[in-house]
């Protein structure tokens, strides 16, 4: 059966599996009595799955790696410029798409429970025009959260919630409201909803320090861990490298934590610190003060080892 991706700190949104295991999970939950004949049933859907069905799971799994590497693109990466210039891409093809935008949204909704090529296509398509449509701010809040409200399986659902992470606001707000009352007694599905937010550009830091206030957030859950810290630090550049070395020090703080905790995850977490050399010398101070903060604490020899060479490599 499909194994888990290892050694990475937010494995649960990087596995192409992971996501296809949280779509198909409510609907055969249905036919099933406890998590294990769940997990069984699942795990036999996706290995019968052609590599074609199985490609949409691996694009949006690549979605998540591309936004820590498009940062390694550069000698001196900027990910503010960077940012900037992906929404004025998106907001162009957003542009250039309208007409058939509206007219893929004017048609009768696809079925989303179908598995055919044709349907997972169209819904496809849908989850990409509300993702560039929301570069344009605002304007598109009412067309993602209506998309929310009308998803019938959870990739579309997770598609219009992450549109909507990307505006922020009242919108996205409710979005998360409405999901969490849902879905707070599914441990796995709620670790989307934290990486979802953990990962969103709106609010940065600020946002992530909320979610650690949260009574489904625990440190003792290496999992929830990872959502939550894993998922900003590899996935969310523009908080994590913010200018004035806030994501850093939100980072170095969980890490003093975590590590009597949970010292492996700890580790692991620590490693979004390795290419801190490459950026300019104001976030190299505060990256390099946020890990010589950790190393003082520190107290497993794994986490030492891995700051200590993260610091002279």
């Amino acid at each position: 059966s499909p194994r888990r991706r290892r050694g990475s700190a937010d494995s649960v949104d990087l596995n192409p599996y992971m996501r296809f295991y949280v779509e198909r999970y409510a609907q055969v939950k249905e036919n099933h009595k406890n998590v294990r004949e769940v997990a069984s049933a699942v795990s036999a859907e996706w290995n019968a799955l052609s590599q074609e069905k199985r490609q949409k799971y691996e694009d949006a799994a690549e979605e998540v790696r591309s936004a820590k590497r498009s940062l390694s693109f550069f000698d001196t990466p900027d990910p503010d410029a960077l940012f900037a210039a992906q929404l004025e891409i998106r907001r162009s093809l957003a542009a250039a798409l309208a007409t058939q935008s509206a007219a893929e949204f004017a048609r009768p909704d696809p079925d989303p429970r179908a598995l055919d090529n044709e349907a997972i296509g169209r819904r496809a398509l849908r989850s990409t025009f509300l993702f560039l449509a929301a570069a344009e701010g605002e304007t598109s809040a009412d067309k993602a959260l209506d998309a929310f409200r009308s998803a019938g399986n959870m990739t579309d659902s997770m598609a219009a919630l992450r549109a909507l992470s990307e505006i922020g606001g009242a919108s996205f707000d409710a979005a998360l409201a409405e999901f969490e009352a849902r879905w707070k007694e599914d441990a796995l599905v709620m670790d989307k909803w934290f990486s979802l937010q953990a990962m969103a550009p709106q609010d940065g830091p600020a946002r992530v320090r909320k979610l650690a206030e949260h009574p489904l957030f625990s440190l003792k859950n290496p999992n929830r861990a990872r959502a939550v810290y894993g998922a900003f630090a590899n996935a969310n550049p523009v908080g994590f490298h913010a200018a004035d070395g806030s994501g850093y020090a939100l980072v170095a703080d969980a890490l003093i934590q975590l590590d009597p905790i949970n010292p492996g995850t700890a580790a692991r977490i620590v490693r979004s610190f390795e290419t801190w050399k490459r950026f300019d010398a104001t976030r190299q101070g505060h990256a390099r003060a946020a890990l010589e903060r950790v190393l003082a604490v520190a107290q497993s020899t794994n986490l030492k080892e891995v700051i200590t060479k993260t610091l002279g490599g």
